[in-house]
């Protein structure tokens, strides 16, 4: 009985050792075989990255699009909305547009249309309170007549507007730049917050601002800088496909 118990104890040892050392080798073997296809597949994607270049994969031609919207990508300041603490910050020149105001108190259209034409003829150097007045006419006049007499004043008005806004602003920069010359950039531009609220309006605002863009760059762009406009791609692409 010992005998036997001797025996059937070595028998268990034996096969305990037996799958241990089966674990190992199957272990290693397995070790060796990811580390010989490693470099195999390394090579293999080298050899793909490289037939990637030479049929021409890694790149595409530029359509028109992509043209256009590096184009706007350039033109744009670098850091966001602008470059800030640096001279090329570009903050809008003139305050916010004053919105339109309602200086008739409502009544028939006909009563409203002459105490705007009273207005017109007592102030008229007010330009934005008298296209206000007029404006104000033009929402309420269903009457076809009356309506066309307030446009043509409207219109008329408008027209007046913009040439003394052009008036303006050629002797507004003119004191504009002597403050610069005088006291810096930064001073002089800070004047255009004045300008007169009597001459403002969208389209007057829009010739002012594009007229202060052009006669007033930061000082780092230099003579040619906004005049020329935004830059415009002209190397280092490859040719655009028609």
């Amino acid at each position: 009985m010992q005998t036997q118990t001797g025996e059937s104890r070595f028998l268990q040892i034996a096969m305990a050792v037996g799958i241990l050392c089966t674990a190992i080798v199957s272990l290693v073997a397995l070790m060796h075989s990811l580390k010989d296809k490693e470099p195999q597949n390394m090579a293999e994607a080298a050899d793909k990255a490289d037939e990637g270049a030479s049929t021409g994969e890694k790149s595409k031609e530029l359509t028109p699009a992509d043209y256009q919207a590096l184009e706007q990508m350039l033109s744009q300041p670098r850091g966001g909305g602008g470059m800030r603490g640096s001279s090329m910050e570009r903050p809008d020149p003139l305050t916010p547009l004053p919105p339109e105001l309602n200086h008739l108190k409502d009544a028939p259209v006909a009563e409203m249309m002459a105490e705007a034409d009273a207005y017109a003829k007592a102030s008229p150097t007010d330009y934005r309170g008298i296209i206000d007045r007029y404006d104000q006419v033009l929402r309420k006049a269903e009457d076809p007549e009356l309506k066309r007499d307030a446009t043509a004043k409207w219109g008329d008005w408008q027209r007046r507007q913009f040439e003394a806004v052009q008036i303006e602003y050629a002797t507004f920069a003119a004191k504009v730049k002597q403050v610069i010359a005088e006291k810096g950039h930064r001073i002089g531009m800070q004047m255009w917050k004045d300008f007169p609220e009597s001459l403002r309006g969208i389209q007057s605002d829009i010739y002012v601002k594009e007229n202060i863009m052009r006669d007033f760059p930061p000082p780092n762009v230099g003579e040619q800088g906004l005049r020329n406009g935004p830059p415009r791609l002209k190397n280092g692409l490859p040719p655009l496909k028609q």
